[in-house]
């Protein structure tokens, strides 16, 4: 019935208890170790996943705030450009105020130098009458 590798086995197992207990013992250690292996696998693999995930979601970030800096220079660009036209404009103002200023004084002379030659001449009426 018995060959003589199972005898030898039987032999050696009685003479070695303990080195059966240890046999056990170390394959049970190598099932808890492939298990323990086989999690921080996937452990890792989630780990990868989540990195991928948060360097797509930091690209996505870095061109968003890319696209905000470029909205800002150019933002920046229309108001200087808007500032120097209202420089412009109030230049053109004073010119203008300059202008009405010089009017009124020449106005106003040429009225006292009418009134001081004796010719007072009435000033002509606007009619302003509206057809409605």
């Amino acid at each position: 019935m018995f060959n003589t590798t199972d005898r030898e086995q039987t032999s050696f197992s009685n003479h070695h208890p303990s080195s059966s207990t240890d046999l056990e013992s170390s394959q049970k250690q190598v099932e808890a170790d492939k298990k323990a292996i086989e999690e921080l696998i996937r452990e890792r693999d989630i780990l990868n996943k989540n990195l991928i995930k948060a360097v797509q979601s930091t690209e996505k970030q870095q061109n968003l705030v890319k696209l905000l800096e470029q909205d800002k220079k150019t933002l920046e660009h229309e108001i200087s450009g808007y500032r120097l036209e209202a420089q412009k404009q109030r230049k053109i103002i004073q010119q203008l105020e300059k202008e009405r200023d010089r009017y009124i004084n020449e106005t106003s002379n040429l009225i006292q130098k009418m009134r001081s030659v004796g010719k007072s001449w009435p000033l002509p009426r606007i009619n302003r009458s509206t057809n409605a």
